[in-house]
């Protein structure tokens, strides 16, 4: 008995280009990127974990889509549709605004009658 084995060999694909992180006041969604290393047809996978973990449900691109309330550092792998390349670091800082105190005092005021 002979049988036949198909092997197909993939490149890997480069890290992604120009990590950049975002500093942000309060919740929103970030401005942290990152650039195709490869073709424009590769994705993005965006994990909360250097190695290991799962991707984050829904977040592809080149730029995270979700609001972001907490200072958070994420690891971006580029994805060519079977490989997955090395992750690179990008990180939100998200500043709390600063607390607003408003005083409410109550005043008389009489005006002089005619």
């Amino acid at each position: 008995n002979e049988g036949y084995i198909t092997v197909n060999v993939y490149d890997e694909p480069l890290a992604p280009l120009n990590p950049t992180s975002s500093v942000q006041c309060g919740p929103g969604v970030p401005t942290a990127s990152v650039s195709n290393s490869g073709p424009g047809t590769d994705t993005f996978r965006w994990y909360t974990v250097p190695t290991g973990g799962t991707p984050l449900a829904g977040e592809t691109g080149p730029s995270l889509t979700g609001v972001v309330s907490v200072s958070t550092d994420y690891y971006v792998a580029e994805f060519n549709g079977n490989c997955e390349g090395p992750r690179v670091l990008v990180s939100v800082t998200v500043n709390l605004a600063d607390p607003i105190n408003i005083n409410v005092t109550t005043s008389n005021l009489c005006l002089p009658s005619t």
